[in-house]
């Protein structure tokens, strides 16, 4: 059962309970940037259109299909860590293009990816101490 669903400007995210089977998860997760990729590759007058969504859908941050892939195989306190350390690079790319290339539509899209990132920090968070909590009551 899907128990959230979000629209993202890239697609559409539903949050489903997939009963703690992480390699279901990994293969649902991986069927969108595959389908971006494959749909690239054949169409060719969407080839960059296909190819961006794949590029952004890959971007290990969750929600987005890379994101999902990551946590699942990594674990939510390392997949934190790495999370932390992406949106450090997406800000050092950011400052780059600004200032060497005067580009700046990578902004919208890394500071959108930024702060899904940081809201789903939150939530796993919360969701961590509210299990440490009805621990400690059992």
């Amino acid at each position: 059962k899907a128990y959230e669903i979000m629209f993202l400007p890239f697609g559409v995210n539903a949050k489903i309970d997939y009963c703690n089977h992480k390699i279901k998860e990994i293969i649902i997760a991986s069927a969108g940037p595959i389908f971006s990729l494959i749909i690239a590759l054949v169409c060719k007058e969407y080839f960059v259109q296909n190819l961006f969504i794949f590029i952004v859908n890959i971007i290990p941050i969750y929600p987005l299909d890379g994101g999902r892939i990551l946590k699942n195989i990594l674990g939510a306190k390392i997949y934190n860590v790495i999370v932390k350390a992406i949106i450090i690079l997406l800000l050092i790319i950011n400052i780059i293009l600004i200032i060497f290339l005067k580009y700046y539509n990578f902004v919208f899209v890394s500071l959108y990816i930024i702060q899904i990132a940081e809201e789903e920090i939150k939530k796993e968070k919360i969701k961590r101490e509210i299990a440490s909590l009805l621990n400690l009551e059992n």
